[in-house]
Order: structure tokens, then sequence, then C-alpha cells
């Protein structure tokens, strides 16, 4: 059977984890294009604006730097803009910087400093400076705080990733709930197929007339089995009804046979030639009536003959009844039914064809052998119930042909038989929704029908009715 398939698995779901990777990658690289961006606009206005300043303080006499700085510092309200200047030995001299920052160089080039600290004792851990060497051997260094473009940067690359974030979930879920629904209809298709391959041709595929991929893959399947039922359904009927006329005139030649048979001599050679036309009659009925009996199967369609049965009650009716014929051929016929379950079914369609199994299995075992008919626990909720026995078994080749009509395995070919049997064992649990298994245990030749056990339906609850009102 078919898993039903999960929106994990689905050409969806990879196609949205697809789009997802991709919109992450592509997120992730905006993200970096953005950040550099900034990075460059930022810093690139930061140096214009030092270099200005490095040019306006130069060009002042270098004994009125200092005045300057000092109406610089005092006039600056925003507290972006520091300004310094350090001795020939590094000490502070004029400005609101404290002290030289040790990464960075007198080279009139802005730079990027780790640490900038302050005379008010606070330190900026973002800035950027520019120093340059003035003619009496002091440095002048000239800083830009980037704290806020940091921020603003950083509020800026986090608005992205969430909103990414956000888009991303919204798409991954709204493509899952809107899955939902073409799994329904997938899931319903695998129902309805499984029904056509236990042979119920008149179901059909499930249409919403929204002219979808499904839609389609439904029309088309629906005007195939359309046909298919159709070819199948003439090739039934011609069958059924070539059994069914010959049937009659067979009838009427054996009851003919019979009776010129008895008006002859016991000793009579004639009559031994009658005798062999009559078991060929015989064998020719035997066989329209297995082949009617296949077809009667294999075209029910209504289960009210199903019912809660218990498989040990059934299993011990096949075994009393074949127990004498095993005696008969010395085999050693044994029942076990320590895992018998209940399970929903045709108790007399049922019993047909596990008695199919049990005569085979009887007929085919070597005088002495051994035949075990058991019931065992397949998987979690489901059963198996197995006929097994050491007769010549079946070549794993030929699992699939046995099943059906008038095939019989080579190393059979030597036994009575219509090559029937299994057939009517095969439609009887198609028509039961069960599997048919053929295999080995133990050294034994095991054909199993295998099913899910039953369960019973929750009951319903009772109505409840208030004072009498309903």
């Amino acid at each position: 059977m078919v898993k039903a398939p999960s929106i994990w698995r689905t050409s969806t779901f990879r196609l949205v984890a697809l789009y997802a990777v991709l919109f992450c990658v592509s997120i992730a690289a905006l993200i970096c294009f953005v950040q550099l961006q900034i990075n460059a606009y930022m810093y690139r206005q930061i140096d214009d604006e030092l270099n200005w300043e490095r040019r306006y303080f130069v060009a002042f006499p270098v004994g009125e730097i200092d005045r300057h700085i000092a109406s610089r510092v005092a006039r600056d309200h925003l507290g972006h803009n520091f300004y310094a200047v350090f001795g020939p030995t590094g000490e502070a001299v004029a400005g609101d910087i404290r002290a030289l920052p040790a990464d960075l160089r007198a080279d009139g080039i802005p730079h990027s400093v780790g640490s900038l600290e302050l005379s008010n004792g606070r330190t900026r851990p973002d800035a950027r400076a520019v120093a340059v060497t003035l003619p009496d051997e002091r440095t002048l260094v000239l800083a830009f705080d980037t704290g806020d473009w940091v921020e603003i940067t950083d509020g800026l690359l986090k608005a992205l990733a969430v909103g990414g974030l956000v888009m991303l979930v919204a798409g991954v879920g709204g493509v899952f709930v809107w899955s939902v629904r073409p799994i329904r209809r997938i899931l319903e298709i695998q129902r309805i197929a499984q029904r056509v391959v236990l042979g119920d041709l008149k179901q059909r595929m499930p249409v919403t007339g929204q002219h979808d991929e499904l839609d389609m893959m439904s029309g088309i399947i629906n005007h195939m089995l359309g046909d298919i039922e159709g070819l199948v359904g003439e090739v039934k009927s011609v069958c059924d009804a070539i059994a069914h006329d010959l049937r009659t005139p067979l009838a009427r030649l054996h009851t003919l046979l019979n009776s010129l048979e008895s008006s002859y001599a016991p000793d009579d050679p004639k009559r031994q030639t009658l005798l062999q036309a009559i078991d060929q009659t015989d064998t020719l009925l035997g066989r329209f009536a297995a082949l009617l009996r296949v077809s009667e199967i294999e075209q029910l369609q209504r289960r009210s003959g199903f019912a809660e049965l218990e498989l040990d009650g059934l299993l011990s009716d096949i075994h009393e009844l074949y127990a004498p014929l095993a005696e008969g051929k010395q085999i050693d016929l044994s029942l076990d039914l320590r895992h018998a379950v209940r399970i929903h079914g045709d108790r007399g369609l049922l019993f047909e064809a596990i008695s199919n199994l049990v005569d085979n299995a009887i007929k085919f075992a070597p005088s002495g052998g051994i035949v075990r008919l058991a019931v065992r626990k397949a998987r979690a909720g489901t059963f198996a119930i197995d006929v097994c026995d050491n007769g010549p078994g079946i070549p794993e080749e030929e699992h699939e042909a046995v099943q059906k009509r008038f095939y019989r395995g080579r190393r059979n070919q030597s036994e009575q038989g219509h090559g029937l049997g299994l057939s009517i064992v095969a439609a009887v649990a198609r028509l039961h929704e069960f599997r048919l298994e053929i295999g080995a245990s133990d050294g034994l030749t095991r054909i199993s029908i295998q099913g899910d056990a039953y369960v019973a339906p929750p009951p319903e609850r009772p109505s409840l009715a208030l004072n009498g009102a309903v």
C-alpha cells in the first residue's frame, strides 16, 4: 500500500524550501550591500568634514590654534565633534580630548579609533579621527563620534532582517495553509485508486471544478477508467456467458452418459470408455462452476453480509472439517490460535477461501507431512492467517501467476485441479481489502491472508432531554 503523502515530501514544500533558501540568501546579500553602502557614505561624509576642519585650523597661525579650538569646543552643543592639541610629549594642551589615541597616526588622513577618552571622563567607543603635526611639534587631533550613525545603521539592518523574517514566515505559513487542500485531494485520489486496484472499476476520481492540474489529471484518469470498465465488463460478460451456456449442455451430456453407462455390463470395454468420458465432463463442469464462482465474488459490490466475527471460531471449524482428511493421509494438521483477533468480513466467503488453502495444502503435502493453520500479528493492528505445508512449494517467479485463473504451477502439473483455487482466494481477499501473500517460513511454503483487525466504532452518545423537552 502506498503511504499517504505528507507536506514535507510534496513538490510544493520542496519548491517553497528552495524559495526560502533563495529568499534568505537574497536578504543576507541585501543587508550586506546596504551596510557597505551606508558605511561608505557615512565615512565619506565624516572624512570630508574632518579634512575640511583640518585645513581650517591649520590655516591659522600656530599661536591662535588653541584659542580657536577653545571657541569651537564652547560652541559645540551636539557633542559629535571633538578637538584637542597635544604637546610633544603627549600631554593635552587644549580641547576636550584627554588622551591621544594610541592607534592614531599623525598623517593627516582620517582613521577609525577604537576608543576616544574625553576630558569630562566619558569614553566614545566608536569615533573617526584625524591627526596632524603642527610646526611647533605639537599634534592637532580632530575627531567625530560615529555612535549615532552606527545605531542608525544597526537599526536599519535589524529592520530589514526582521521584515525579511516576517515575510518568510508569512509566505511559508501561507503555502502550508494552501497545501492542506491539495493534500486532502491527493489522499482522496489515493483512496479511490486503492479501491480501483481492488477491482472496483466503478470508482471515479474527484473533480472539484477548479480546472487545476489535479482536475485535469482526474479527468484523464476517469476517462481511462470508463474505457477500462467497459472493456473488462465486455470480456467478463462474454466469459461468463460462455461458461453459463456451456454448463447446461455439459450437464445434459453428463446425464446422457450416465444413462448410457448403466446400460452396459460391468465388464464391457465400452463401459470403461464411458466412465472416462463421464470423468472428463465432471472436470469440465467443475471448472465452469469455479470460474463462475470467481466472477460472482469479483462482481460483489455490496457488503451486506459483512459482520464482526472471531477468527478462532472460524479457523476451528475449518480445522475440524479437514482433520479427518489430513488423518487419512497421515498429515499433521496443527492449529495455532494464540493471536486470534476479531475481524470484519463475510464468514461464508472467508470460510470458502481459507478452506481452499487448507485443501490445497493437504493435497500437495506428502504422506506424513505437515500442514499448519495459524494466526499471527503481522504489524500493530494487523493480522495474518497463515497456511503452511511442506509440499513442493511455489517458485518465487510464479507467486503472481498462480493467483490468476487457470494457472497451475509447474511443480503441481501431476495433481488434479482446475487452477482456480487461488483465484477464488485472491478474489475474496480483494473484496475484504486484505492482501494475499506467498512466501516461506521455517522451510515450509506459506500462503497468508493479511489485513487490519476489526476496530469497533465508538458508541453513539445518547441525546439528552431537559424537563421532557427535546
